[in-house]
This record gives C-alpha cells, sequence and structure tokens, in this order.
C-alpha cells in the first residue's frame, strides 16, 4: 500500500491491470475517476475498487489529494518505485521536474501487468491523444 500526495489536475490515464484489482482510499481531497464509461467524483472518505481487466483512470479535481493506493496481489507499486526520485521533503515536487523517459515507462508497464488504453482520454478532453 502507498501513500500519495497527488496535486491538481495528476493522475493516470485509461490504462487496464491485467493481473491486479486496485484500491484508493481517498484520505483529502476530491477525485474523479474512469471505470470503463462511467466517470464519478469521490471525496475524503471514499473506497474505490477497480477489478483486474477494467479499464480506468483518475484525475484529481481539488488543489491536493492524499489517497492510499494498494494492488491485490502486489504489482505496480514495485513499478512506482522504481520510477520514483526519493522527496528532499514531504511535500509536492515543484513543475518542471524531470520526468522518467515514455520508453522507460512502457517497458515497467509491460512487466508488471499494465496495459495503457490509447485515443482521447475523457477526465483530460484537451489531450486528445494521450497514449
Amino acid at each position: 500500500m502507498m501513500e500519495e500526495l497527488c496535486p491538481k489536475g495528476s493522475g493516470a490515464p485509461p490504462h487496464v491491470h491485467i493481473w491486479s484489482d486496485e484500491t484508493f482510499y481517498v484520505l483529502e481531497g476530491e477525485v474523479t475517476f474512469l471505470m470503463n464509461d462511467e466517470m464519478s467524483q469521490v471525496a475524503a472518505g471514499s473506497f474505490v475498487v477497480i477489478p483486474r481487466n477494467t479499464v480506468h483512470g483518475f484525475r484529481v479535481d481539488s488543489e491536493v489529494a492524499r489517497v492510499l493506493n494498494s494492488y491485490m496481489p502486489a504489482s505496480w507499486e514495485t513499478a512506482v518505485v522504481a520510477l520514483a526520485e526519493p522527496a528532499e521533503s514531504r511535500t509536492i515536487p515543484p513543475h518542471g521536474r524531470t520526468r522518467p523517459s515514455q520508453v522507460h515507462v512502457t517497458a515497467l508497464m509491460k512487466a508488471f501487468g499494465m496495459t495503457p488504453v490509447s485515443g482521447p482520454d475523457p477526465l483530460r478532453p484537451s489531450n486528445s491523444n494521450v497514449p
């Protein structure tokens, strides 16, 4: 299980976990979740369960959201650690930080049973071709 501090607008585009169920417990803030073709906004105290092989994504709507996120069986959190950079403080990093290459992200997604969904991202209509 991971505790995540997420800035407004952040979140995962549509994707599928092929061997793990994913859960979110929203501790603070508001988050919109996409599950298949349905979107729902949840607030602090909400628990969201996303069964494996379900197209899903999320977007933080409040200035900040704090969530507990887990995978059963464990999987993707290992990739998150591989992509991460140790924090200098318990704050959201400033914009403009270096991000991992898309090639590296794609390789980790494949290795940990995650498949991106191509096409428009209904959570971010201005980004019409999010891979």
